[in-house]
């Protein structure tokens, strides 16, 4: 308690007393590049392929996948809604239950299962800060409701609303579901003119400066003057064209039995990165995230 008095010549003789000092409440929450919350995907995702032979589970969105939220507060990927994706037998058979918590069949449409459950998907909100597996059952931390018994390899996942990332260059949509790595993330845009060689131009379509969205399988691609503002997350600042001279070329490397996510980057790879031979690339991009 403190007191003070008001010196003036004229002023009355009354004190003043302060009893409480009121704090304001503090609203700052997290920094806004990675946001804190209790995310988690959608349980009814398709499964996309398993991270490795020793893990039981699946990958449901990849690392740099555009994502956003559905109704009910899971993540999703962006494009769900125009999405061509199917459920498949193994979707079956791992039990997946759809919007409406109904088990799945082989051949069910996912978008249409969303519309039929009334389900909306929201505007982007950023990227896939890495592989976001299947939800684990549940609320993701009481282990009576887990899909395995006693096994949850990720409760809890996280996106990136505003950072510069690098993703392989695919030249077409066909292209990709070439892609060694099932479900990779990339930047879909055709080659130029005489890719390869001589400028930018010639090498492919993208240019630095260009305005970034996402298409029906939540990659990036180029941002034309129609497309809605809250649809565009992202800028390009540099494309990244392979060295023609690059010494990887030369470095002898193993293909580990010859599949071609075993094949080491350099003479298995031709040169190229594990970005650009996972996805069936051509090259990479770097885009800058705004506006999330």
């Amino acid at each position: 308690m403190f007191q003070y008095q008001n010196v003036a010549a004229n002023a009355p003789k009354t004190k003043h007393y302060g009893h409480h000092n009121w704090a304001t409440p503090n609203v700052m929450f997290s920094e806004g590049m990675h946001p804190a919350g209790q995310f988690m995907p959608a349980p009814y995702l398709p499964l996309v392929r398993v991270p490795s032979k020793d893990i039981k589970t699946h990958v449901v969105i990849s690392t740099g996948k555009v994502v956003a939220f559905d109704s009910n507060g899971y993540l999703v990927p962006a494009g769900i809604l125009e999405s061509d994706a199917t459920y498949t037998e193994v979707d079956v058979q791992e039990g997946i239950l759809g919007p409406d918590g109904q088990p799945v069949a082989a051949g069910d449409k996912v978008k249409d299962k969303l519309n039929a459950a009334n389900l909306t998907v929201s505007a982007p909100v950023g990227v896939a800060l890495y592989d976001f597996w299947r939800h684990p059952g549940g609320d993701g931390i009481n282990p009576a409701h887990f899909n395995y018994q006693n096994l949850n390899y990720q409760h809890r996942v996280q996106f990136v609303c505003d950072y510069m990332i690098e993703l392989p260059l695919v030249e077409s949509d066909a292209e990709y579901e070439k892609a060694p790595l099932k479900g990779i993330s990339a930047f879909i845009a055709a080659k130029g003119a005489n890719a390869g060689t001589g400028t930018l131009a010639d090498f492919t379509t993208v240019k630095p400066g260009d305005f970034v969205t996402f298409d029906k399988n939540s990659n990036m691609i180029v941002a034309q003057a129609s497309v809605a503002k809250e649809k565009v997350l992202g800028q390009v600042l540099q494309v990244v064209k392979p060295q023609e001279d690059s010494l990887l070329k030369l470095v002898r490397t193993s293909s580990a039995g010859g599949h071609d996510l075993d094949k080491m980057p350099g003479t298995a790879t031709k040169g190229a990165e594990h970005k650009v031979a996972y996805s069936n690339g051509y090259g990479l991009v770097r885009v800058n995230l705004i506006n999330r």
